[in-house]
Parts: structure tokens; sequence; C-alpha cells
């Protein structure tokens, strides 16, 4: 199993909990969903959350996706 992670606002992830459904902005503009290896979160983080707060970070079971 290959753990995968995608870091979000709290917000926005309530909101996914509440409707049974997450989509990130990047999903429609570029067709998917940037993720991370537990290498790559802090500059992630870094680059693309800076000074940001309220964040929550995501753990994905790569074993548990669907393959297209």
């Amino acid at each position: 199993m290959t753990t995968i992670l995608h870091l979000t606002e709290s917000q926005k992830w309530q909101q996914a909990k509440k409707f049974e459904s997450y989509r990130c902005s990047t999903l429609e503009t570029e067709g998917f969903i940037h993720c991370s290896l537990a290498s790559q979160v802090i500059k992630s983080a870094n680059a693309f959350f800076h000074n940001q707060h309220d964040l929550v970070l995501l753990f994905i079971d790569s074993a548990k996706t669907p393959e297209f």
C-alpha cells in the first residue's frame, strides 16, 4: 500500500463530508486533484498554503482507489 496525501482547507473537507463528495478546483481546471507523497508534502504545503491556517491533511490509501 502506498499512502498519498492531499492538503485542503478544513471548511472544504467538512463540506465534502456533508455532501459525501469531494471536488477540488484543480479537478475542474486541470482534470485531477493534486496529491503528494509523504516526502513531498512539506514542500507542497509551503508552496501552495503558506501562512494559511485551519488545514487538514487527507491520507489516501492507493490500494482503495479505482484504476482507470
